[in-house]
């Protein structure tokens, strides 16, 4: 018995003795590898670049969430760093913001001084608000007088907003009617009406010459 009993005991030892220089081993061996990994690129096989193809919905929500962001810090006010100011009406706003959207508060901005911008003495206060809803959130309101949109016309051309101008154009635009035909063809000569609109305008009054 004492026999058998020392027989298992050296065994147990030795077994335990090679597992740990297994451990030792496999050790060593994953380090290696490790090192070698680290210190080479990636093998010609294998891309270390991802191509991330966002589909049309992804790229929609993205903006979509852009804009409702940017509509948050201009009602919040937060980090706002200019006032402009339209008669007794005041609306802060973010340099940045208005210098990448409009190539004229850009230059308005590049040389003020006082942290103040006054709009031109004709514009109402209602169709500034508009517009800087629009510079943050390329949004417009759902209804609007045609008057806000003549207004709104004169402003977009005055500040360089192209795209808000077409918008504008492309509504007041959508009903021509005999009535509304010859002040529309003036307002797009007066503000410079994209090319598309200019040729609705005169394609339709071209149909009617004998009425108009």
């Amino acid at each position: 018995m004492l026999i058998c009993r020392n027989f298992y005991l050296e065994r147990a030892t030795h077994s335990n003795t090679m597992d740990q220089a297994l451990l030792d081993q496999a050790g060593g061996a994953y380090q290696q590898v490790a090192d070698q990994e680290t210190a080479t690129p990636p093998p010609s096989g294998r891309s270390s670049v991802v191509e991330l193809d966002s589909n049309q919905e992804e790229v929609l929500q993205g903006l979509e969430l852009l804009s409702t962001h940017l509509n948050k810090i201009l009602e919040t006010q937060e980090l706002s760093d200019v006032t402009i100011k339209c008669g007794p009406s005041e609306f802060k706003a973010h340099r940045d913001i208005l210098a990448a959207r409009s190539p004229v508060f850009k230059k308005i901005l590049e040389e003020d001084k006082q942290g103040e911008i006054p709009i031109k003495k004709d514009m109402r206060s209602d169709t500034v608000e508009i517009m800087l809803d629009y510079i943050y959130t390329s949004k417009l309101p759902r209804v609007m007088e045609y008057v806000q949109l003549e207004d709104l016309i004169g402003a977009a051309d005055f500040y360089a907003l192209l795209e808000l101008k077409t918008i504008c154009f492309n509504h007041i635009t959508k009903e021509l009617t005999l009535d509304n035909i010859c002040d529309l063809v003036r307002l797009a000569h007066f503000y410079s009406a994209p090319e598309p609109v200019k040729e609705k305008l005169i394609g339709f009054s071209l149909d009617r010459k004998s009425v108009v």
